[in-house]
């Protein structure tokens, strides 16, 4: 599933919508917190790549209700971070700024610095939103300089 999210990103969304769907269908109801969450993003990020972010929303939606039931902190931060994403296009400021508050919040606590699902794209621009926003600005800071660093080979041993 990470590698079809991957694909995804690397804009062969047509192609990848369609494994998406189909890795969705065989994981939505598996007992595997991670396999069911995982598929639920994917499947999100699929929907949205395919101009349907209401729908996006809703199954993420459902990842981070799974997440949160099950207390899988780093998997939850991650799908929080697309909902608030989805939020934001959607026009939901507030409910994206909380979405963004709370995943930036557990990952700070915990000292995450790397997420599931990662795109450095939504990572970075959700830095950047924080920062703007006053939303987690030490965290926020220090994740976009790992980033940044890290895009330049600096850091690459420690994201």
């Amino acid at each position: 599933m990470e590698k079809l999210y991957s694909q995804l990103l690397a804009g062969k969304a047509e192609a990848m919508g369609r494994a998406a769907t189909e890795s969705y269908r065989r994981h939505r109801s598996s007992e595997d917190v991670e396999d069911t969450s995982t598929a639920e993003v994917v499947f999100g990020a699929s929907l949205r790549c395919g101009g349907e972010p209401d729908r996006a929303l809703e199954h993420t939606g459902k990842a981070v209700r799974l997440l949160e039931e099950r207390g899988y902190n780093l998997r939850l931060a991650s799908a929080l971070l697309h909902q608030s994403r989805l939020e934001y296009e959607l026009s939901r400021p507030s409910e994206g700024r909380d979405s963004l508050a709370r995943a930036f919040d557990l990952a700070a606590g915990r000292g995450y610095f790397h997420f599931y699902w990662w795109d450095s794209d939504l990572v970075c621009s959700l830095c950047y939103r924080a920062l703007a926003e006053g939303v987690s600005t030490e965290y926020a800071a220090e994740l976009a300089v790992r980033r940044l660093s890290a895009a330049q080979g600096l850091l690459w041993h420690r994201c």
